[in-house]
């Protein structure tokens, strides 16, 4: 349905108007409230997931499992992350699993710590495993060491 002197057909209501008029008319105030949006945003608020629950979670992953995190490196810019599994909840046997993560929380990586107690949900991409921190169940944190 097209609106009278709406090009695109699209029915716009007269508040979405005055607020489009007011954009386009290069407001001073709507042009310094644009920069302080963008100079105010941070790193970390780059990595946004929906809220699944965790049954959706588990039903997009191949893989789901719980384990201790024995080995970590950087590989190409991401985590690579090995973890010992000591319960499997889905997808197929294995007793040690490599994922890759991005390397960066503000990109979604998941920080994985050795000796870290993780529950992950992994999705296969050709023959590597990945995950980041949408699909991280639960991360423990280290147990504590008392110094000597």
């Amino acid at each position: 349905m097209r609106g009278p002197g709406d090009a695109s057909g699209i029915v716009r209501s007269r508040a979405s108007k005055d607020a489009l008029a007011f954009l386009q008319g290069g407001s001073a105030i709507g042009l310094v409230l644009a920069g302080l949006t963008l100079a105010l945003a941070t790193p970390a608020s780059a990595c946004q997931c929906f809220n699944f629950s965790r049954a959706e979670i588990v039903q997009r992953a191949d893989i789901v499992f719980e384990g201790t995190v024995a080995v970590v490196t950087v590989v190409r810019g991401q985590l690579q992350a090995t973890i010992d599994v000591q319960r499997l909840e889905k997808g197929p046997e294995v007793t040690s699993i490599t994922l890759l993560t991005p390397a960066s929380p503000a990109a979604c990586g998941v920080n994985f710590q050795v000796p870290q107690r993780v529950v992950v949900a992994a999705r296969r991409d050709g023959r590597v495993w990945r995950t980041d921190l949408c699909m991280a169940l639960a991360l423990r944190p280290l147990p504590f060491v008392p110094s000597r």
